[in-house]
C-alpha cells in the first residue's frame, strides 16, 4: 500500500498516481424514495475510494472522494463539502468502528484542489460523469447553516472495508 499525505499532494504526478489506480470493485443498484439509483465504488491502493452515485440515464447525483480520510464530498442538497474521516471504536471487540465525516466549516482548497485532479485524470470515468463533475464544483457549497457538521459515513463503507481488509 502507498502512503501519501496531503500535504505532499500537491505534485499532479501523485494526483495522477492515484487516478490511474482506481480500480472499480462495485455496482449496485438502489431504490431510494422508489427512484433506483446506481452505484459505483473505486479503490486505490493509495489510500483512496471513489463513490458515485447515478441516475439510471447515467447522471450524477453524488459523488465522495476520500484520500487518506480527507473527504471531497458533493451533493444537489449540501453542495460541495470537504471534511475528514472520523472513526469511533463502538465495543472492544476489534472491526467494530462507526465512521463519522466532520465536514470543515469552509471548504478546504487543497482537498478541492486535489480531489479535482484525481476525477479530471481517472480514465474509469466516462467524460460525461467527469465533465458534470466538474460543473457540481464550480457550483461551490450550499449555505454552510444547513450543512452538517458530522454526518455518519454509509455503512456501506464499513462493509466493504471488513469484507475485503478483514
Amino acid at each position: 500500500m502507498t502512503s501519501l499525505s496531503w500535504n505532499v499532494l500537491g505534485a499532479e504526478g501523485v494526483a495522477e498516481q492515484i487516478a490511474w489506480s482506481l480500480e472499480e470493485r462495485a455496482v449496485d443498484v438502489y431504490q431510494v424514495n422508489g427512484v433506483e439509483i446506481l452505484s459505483r465504488w473505486y479503490h486505490s491502493n493509495c489510500d483512496a475510494d471513489l463513490m458515485l452515485w447515478l441516475s439510471l440515464d447515467s447522471r450524477v447525483i453524488r459523488f465522495q472522494l476520500s484520500v487518506h480520510g480527507q473527504v471531497l464530498d458533493w451533493s444537489a442538497r449540501d453542495g460541495v463539502r470537504t471534511g475528514v474521516i472520523l472513526e469511533t471504536e463502538v465495543s472492544p471487540e476489534p472491526g467494530s468502528v462507526v465512521e463519522e465525516i466532520r465536514f470543515d466549516e469552509k471548504i478546504e482548497p487543497k482537498v478541492l484542489w486535489m480531489g479535482r485532479r484525481v476525477l479530471q485524470a481517472a480514465p474509469q470515468l466516462k467524460s460525461e460523469w467527469r465533465e458534470m463533475i466538474e460543473i457540481c464544483l464550480r457550483q461551490g457549497p450550499r449555505a454552510t447553516g444547513n450543512a452538517p457538521r458530522l454526518a455518519a459515513r454509509p455503512n456501506f463503507w464499513s462493509r466493504l472495508k471488513r469484507w475485503l481488509f478483514a
